[in-house]
């Protein structure tokens, strides 16, 4: 009997043994896989596009399960019309959840070998350890495109950022990215805008390369000064104050007389603002929609443009061209304020003049285009 009764024992004790090690290992791939979740170094290139791909089926797995409870529950032939319906909601939801949750990683797949790039200015480090949750690090900036970008990166991308960063505020982020996941591929810091920078965001073809040309985009639309105020309104400019499209300016009758100008807000559909001087260089007096704009002030302290929204001759970005930028493309300059001001002046009424930040960083463009009185 005792040899009969052997062969059980030892079947349930590999039976147990197996069960075991299959809690073991689950047990272990759990370790693993939160190790793996929550290492900041994995959050770029492959390794991140994994970690969002594990965390999102995981998420699915959950979901479907849930989905899959409930429409065996719905299935019961003693449920009423109430939780039938509710039931239905559910399930719909965990469909839904399902269908959001792998779609971003499908449509990222494409971007494994050519992921999307954007430049970033304005850097923002930060350190998100809320709570028990993992550490996240992540580097924010407006990008070329006007839009504001958060990425995670890894720890050593992170240090390395920020230490450059400390060094010189005025640092730029080349940022190569999956779009729907957000996973950083690559990350590049940069003292100044790249060539392919500027393929990727080309000036009109409208924008003469030359500075004495006088001549600003804003938007989608090329200005050479003087130009008439008009054209700015048939763009969608608008008064800031309603009162100045009833001005009307007197005219220069006399020779050598001053023509008659004021400084006025002109605003789009977007609320941004410019400051332009508008001068009546006719003889006769004119109501303002008619005089011409002979001076025009950016500033982008006022945070009315971002990225490639203003441009100079020869792509000089407001907000993101810096010092060094504009003295290799336009040359040595008529003047300068120390580090903070330079003056390009075709004569003492035509003349650019650039302001920059303390970390070097194009800051505000005057353009003044104007003669100042009318000689016969």
């Amino acid at each position: 009997m005792a040899e009969q009764k052997r062969p059980g024992r030892w079947r349930v004790k590999l039976i147990i043994a197996g069960m075991t090690l299959f809690v073991l290992l689950l047990c272990a791939g759990c370790v693993a896989l939160t190790l793996f979740l929550q290492d900041s170094r994995m959050v770029t290139g492959r390794s991140g596009f994994v970690q969002q791909a594990v965390w999102r089926g995981t998420l699915v797995l959950i979901v479907a399960s849930l989905a899959v409870m409930l429409l065996f529950r719905l299935r019961a032939p003693e449920r009423g019309g109430l939780t039938v319906g509710l039931y239905t909601v559910l399930i719909l939801l965990c469909l839904a959840g399902c269908y959001f949750l792998v779609r971003p990683v499908v449509l990222d797949l494409p971007y494994l070998e050519q992921p999307a790039v954007t430049y970033l200015n304005a850097l923002g480090f930060d350190v998100d350890d809320f709570s028990d949750a993992p550490t996240e690090y992540e580097i924010s900036g407006t990008g070329l495109d006007g839009k504001d970008y958060t990425f995670s990166i890894g720890i050593n991308l992170y240090n390395s950022g920020r230490t450059i960063w400390e060094e010189n505020h005025s640092l730029h982020a080349k940022v190569g990215y999956l779009p729907h996941t957000d996973v950083v591929m690559s990350l590049e810091y940069l003292p100044a805008l790249d060539e392919e920078a500027r393929a990727l965001y080309p000036s009109s073809t409208d924008l003469p390369e030359n500075w004495d040309s006088l001549a600003i985009q804003i938007n989608d639309s090329v200005y050479t000064l003087p130009q008439p105020l008009s054209d700015f309104l048939d763009d969608g400019w608008t008064f800031a104050d309603p009162a100045d499209a009833e001005r009307t300016l007197a005219g220069a009758s006399e020779p050598y007389s001053d023509y008659d100008h004021i400084s006025l807000d002109l605003v789009n559909q977007a609320e941004q603002e410019i400051d332009v001087t508008v001068y009546n260089t006719s003889e006769q007096d004119l109501p303002i929609s008619e005089c011409t704009v002979g001076g025009l002030y950016i500033i982008y302290g006022n945070y009315d443009f971002s990225g490639q929204q203003v441009q100079l001759p020869g792509g000089m970005m407001l907000g993101w061209s810096n010092r060094e930028d504009v003295l290799r493309q336009y040359g040595t300059p008529s003047d300068t304020f120390e580090d903070y001001s330079l003056d390009y002046n075709v004569s003492p009424a035509h003349r650019l003049n650039l302001t920059f930040t303390d970390d070097g960083i194009l800051d505000s463009i005057l353009i003044h285009a104007q003669e100042y009185f009318r000689s016969d």
